[in-house]
């Protein structure tokens, strides 16, 4: 997910690029090719002058004319800068990693389907359980795990209300088929695990809302909802909403003006 420079850094927020993980590029992608960043600590401040060659006055031109601890180039200025303070350098992105799902806790350390990433540890989300194979699973609907993590469904039984029996789906549930002839009774408005379609899930960047996977990112440097600025701007959409996403203290970013 892409997040914005802290104020006294020399990119404007209107420069920001998104990518579909938890970071926010410090420039637009036609600014060239991205340097070699190594992950680095979280390192704040304004812009500073880069050393490599390219650019109008010697400056930089791009990001492979930067090295950390400046590892983006501000072309508007020519001027190698710092990730703003709370992010490091992952590649040639700066990431807020207590929030990032593509990046939990360090560098390209993604959290998995069902899961968020919250003050650096990716977590289960709420109505889904963490079991013994380490994935996180809805006991109210996964005919393998019913009720609980080490409880199957029979062949030809569904999964509704974490009980495993016959007969078909009730109201307001749909019917995903499964192995040897089972059924899992999911709710596709909320994505648990499905969203919209029995054959839809969404990728760890991203919510389901009302039956709609749709991006999220940190809202970076702001810290309390509202975010309209910063998320209009992060995930190109005027009508980006800010969410308290699953009850984490770090407000998110989420694409479309409805939230989960």
């Amino acid at each position: 997910m892409r997040l914005y420079p802290a104020a006294g850094v020399l990119v404007a927020a209107t420069l920001a690029a998104c990518g579909p993980d938890g970071t926010i590029d410090l420039l637009p992608t036609s600014s060239g090719g991205g340097g070699a960043g190594a992950q680095g600590s979280p390192s704040g401040g304004g812009g500073v002058a880069g050393s490599g060659g390219g650019g109008a006055a010697g400056g930089c031109s791009s990001n492979a004319h930067c090295d950390p601890p400046t590892p983006m180039c501000d072309k508007t200025t020519g001027a190698c800068i710092a990730c703003p303070a709370g992010m490091i350098t992952c590649g040639s992105e700066c990431v807020d990693t207590t929030s990032d799902p593509a990046h939990c806790g360090q560098c390209d350390m993604g959290c998995s389907h069902l899961q968020f990433c919250l003050d650096s540890h990716c977590h289960c989300l709420p109505g889904t359980t963490l079991c013994a194979d380490n994935s996180c699973h809805d006991l109210s609907s996964d005919p393998d795990h019913c009720g609980s993590c080490l409880h199957p469904c029979a062949t030809g039984e569904k999964c509704e209300a974490s009980a495993c029996s016959v007969g078909t789906c009730s109201a307001g549930l749909t019917s995903c088929p499964a192995t040897d002839s089972r059924v899992a009774c999911v709710d596709l408005a909320v994505g648990y695990p499905k969203c919209g379609s029995c054959d839809v899930v969404c990728g760890p960047t991203q919510t389901c809302v009302a039956g709609a996977c749709r991006d999220y990112e940190p809202a970076t440097p702001c810290n309390t909802c509202p975010c309209d600025a910063v998320c209009s701007a992060s995930l190109g959409d005027p009508a980006s909403c800010c969410h308290g996403l699953y009850g984490g203290t770090h407000p998110v970013c989420v694409q479309g003006s409805a939230c989960p």
